[in-house]
């Protein structure tokens, strides 16, 4: 995007069709008149059209250099003051030309105003002849910040009288009635100026009043708009807060009433575990001695079962090997009966078949032996393994009877603890019972439909109490009661 550097005081920006701005540079302005500044004073340097991105100048030339060019150059928005603003985008350029166009102006960078008082009915261009005095356009209107810079004044512009000219010499008697004629003119020059400026001036606050009462409306309407939407949104997740607030209300009477079931529950729970724990001790050890001496009569119910089993195969064995030596020791010798009668054919066939029967069963009783060895070895690693549970079995027992008499020591310890600290706290109690006067001390004696009958007797100092004091208390007619583990004498006093 290529930005036109709005800076000089010569140049002036406007439009005429409500959508492309166009800028011109004032050619020599202190040799012109301003009341007759025409369009051959003015020299168009640039056009400035919103433009799309994709479709912005890509010749990358300074736009410096191109302000130099006689020929007019295209460019997408102003920068003004060395970039303090900048107006870009079709919409903003789009507003400041059809703002230009209705108030009929030309403006430079400091805000200063050429204004065309022909109209633009009848011509194509501006037609400007008329400076307006002192006239700032309101460009922060437009998002262009001034900064606090000089301004260009009317003085710039003030007609000289190029040299070589010379004035036009007056007839006599004529120089007064054309120096009225010039004041009159004067005048009638400064009452249209005042009558334009005050015209002008109200159509601008006109214009201002109607773009703010627009804005107005339009802001007004947005935010009715709004207004009903989020009264609208408040208004259902209100709803939906009371309807969640009723939700967890409720949510929260169940969970108290839950709370309150599962608190009754673990105190029954809490009282049952008591019982149980007093049992527990003696009930867990009959228990792992019953499992233990079961599981080792199993076990050894086992080993004689593999060692008789065992034996068995043994002698099994045993007799196999014995009637495979007899079986050997005949089949050696008829091979020696058949090898001395091998001239008789008859012999000798019945002697071979003989020899053939022994040698198969020679054989079968080989393999008999060999799946007895097998069946013993199975048996062996049967019992092995059988062992080995045993023996984890045992260590598995160990260790639970070790967490077990760890957490009896443990109870059994908290317990010692609680019983060492009841003397204490029944000392305590018994002091704190007793009610002091300046001579007697009231004892309590006994409770009888929730009233605690007293007796009296003398003060005693509670550091001469005795931790092992014992009360025995005798009810009826005449009740005593007798107070032990005192320094002195027991005390009988009536009830």
């Amino acid at each position: 995007m290529v930005l036109f550097d709005f800076k000089s005081d010569k140049h002036f920006v406007a439009s005429s069709d409500k959508t492309t701005l166009k800028v011109y540079e004032l050619t020599n302005p202190t040799t012109v008149n301003p009341s007759s500044i025409g369009k051959n004073h003015w020299k168009e340097v640039a056009t400035i059209t919103a433009r799309d991105q994709d479709q912005s100048n890509d010749n990358g030339d300074d736009p410096s250099a191109e302000e130099e060019e006689e020929e007019e150059e295209s460019y997408d928005g102003l920068m003004f003051f060395d970039g303090h603003g900048r107006i870009e985008g079709r919409e903003a350029l789009t507003k400041l030309a059809q703002h230009l166009t209705r108030l009929q102006l030309r403006v430079s960078p400091q805000g200063f105003c050429f204004q065309d008082v022909t109209g633009l009915g009848e011509h194509k261009e501006f037609g400007f002849h008329y400076l307006r005095l002192n006239d700032l356009f309101n460009w922060p209107y437009h998002g262009v910040r001034m900064p606090g810079i000089a301004t260009w004044r009317r003085l710039v512009l003030e007609y000289s009288v190029p040299k070589g000219e010379k004035k036009r010499s007056s007839t006599a008697g004529g120089g007064v009635s054309k120096k009225k004629y010039e004041e009159l003119k004067k005048m009638v020059e400064e009452r249209d100026e005042k009558i334009l400026k005050l015209r002008e001036e109200m159509e601008e606050q006109m214009e201002e009043q109607d773009w703010e009462m627009e804005r107005l409306k339009r802001e007004r309407g947005k935010h009715a708009t709004e207004l009903r939407e989020l009264k609208k949104r408040t208004g259902k997740e209100m709803r939906q807060l009371r309807e969640e607030m009723e939700e967890r209300d409720s949510e929260i009477e169940k969970l108290k009433e839950e709370s309150e079931k599962h608190e009754q529950e673990l105190r029954d729970l809490e009282k049952k575990n008591d019982k149980e724990l007093r049992k527990m001790p003696k009930k867990k050890d009959g228990e792992l001695e019953t499992l233990k001496r079961e599981k080792d009569e199993e076990v050894e119910d086992k080993i004689d079962e593999l060692e008789t089993l065992r034996r068995e195969k043994d002698e099994e064995l045993k007799k196999l090997r014995d009637e495979v030596k007899n079986l050997k020791r005949g089949s050696s010798k008829k091979q020696e009966d058949g090898a001395a009668a091998a001239s008789g054919g008859a012999g000798d066939q019945k002697a071979g078949k003989m020899t053939t029967v022994d040698s198969d069963e020679w054989h079968r009783l080989k393999k008999d032996e060999a799946e007895m060895r097998e069946e013993v070895a199975k048996k062996d690693e049967a019992l092995r393994k059988i062992m080995n549970e045993k023996d984890a079995e045992s260590q598995q027992l160990r260790i639970e009877k070790e967490e077990m008499m760890k957490a009896n020591a443990a109870e059994t310890k908290k317990l010692r603890d609680q019983l060492s600290q009841l003397p204490r706290e029944l000392e305590q109690r018994r002091k704190q019972s007793w009610i002091q006067t300046a001579a007697t001390k009231l004892v309590p004696l006994t409770k009888q439909n929730d009233q605690i009958i007293t007796s009296a007797r003398r003060a005693v100092p509670p550091d001469t109490w005795s931790l092992s004091s014992e009360l025995n208390f005798r009810t009826g007619s005449g009740a005593t009661k007798t107070i032990g583990g005192l320094r002195g004498q027991p005390t009988r006093m009536a009830a």
